[in-house]
This record gives C-alpha cells, sequence and structure tokens, in this order.
C-alpha cells in the first residue's frame, strides 16, 4: 500500500478543476493478485476498483516518482480505455512497489 499517491485521472470534469487549481487528490493504491483498488487515504472507501484482466498495461518511472496504469471500465468496449497516473512522494515508492 502506498500513502501518498495523487491520482490524476478521474472524471473529465474533475480533471479540468485539477489542472486549474494545481492540486491532486492523495490516494491510497492498493496492488493484490485480483487487481487495483483506488481508495481514500482516510476511511480506506473505494474509490475505483480494477481487475487485472481489465489491465492492459502499467508502467513507473521511479526518477520522477510516476506510476501508471492503463484500463478498461467494466462491461466497455476493449478500444476504450482509460490511463491513471499517480505521483508518489519518494522513487522508492514507485520501484519497491510496481516493479
Amino acid at each position: 500500500m502506498i500513502q501518498s499517491l495523487y491520482d490524476y485521472n478521474t472524471t473529465e470534469h474533475e480533471n479540468r478543476k485539477k489542472q486549474e487549481s494545481g492540486c491532486a487528490v492523495p490516494v491510497l493504491v492498493v496492488i493484490a493478485q485480483t487487481g487495483v483498488k483506488i481508495c481514500d487515504p482516510d476511511d480506506k472507501s473505494v474509490r475505483m476498483s480494477h481487475a487485472l484482466r481489465r489491465i492492459s498495461y502499467a508502467t513507473c518511472d521511479s526518477a520522477r516518482t510516476l506510476f501508471a496504469f492503463v484500463a478498461r471500465e467494466p462491461r466497455s468496449d476493449s478500444a476504450v480505455q482509460y490511463c491513471h497516473a499517480f505521483e508518489t512522494d519518494t522513487p522508492e515508492q514507485v520501484s519497491n512497489r510496481y516493479i
């Protein structure tokens, strides 16, 4: 679990608001054999969940403290996918968790 990731990909409207304000939303990312969950860091409620079968690509750049994955929504056209990008506080959070 990573305590201080920031989800840069929520809804289009929320993304615009974040871009305008320059702030991101802190999230807790939980990675398990069943998939990836993005949770509220305070109450641990699930904001979004992706089964591994829906994730087509994941990558990280520990030098820039970034982690990202591409996934499709449940029961949606496989051609429509969304990129979820996160920034950590330290490079170790990326390299230790995802590689």
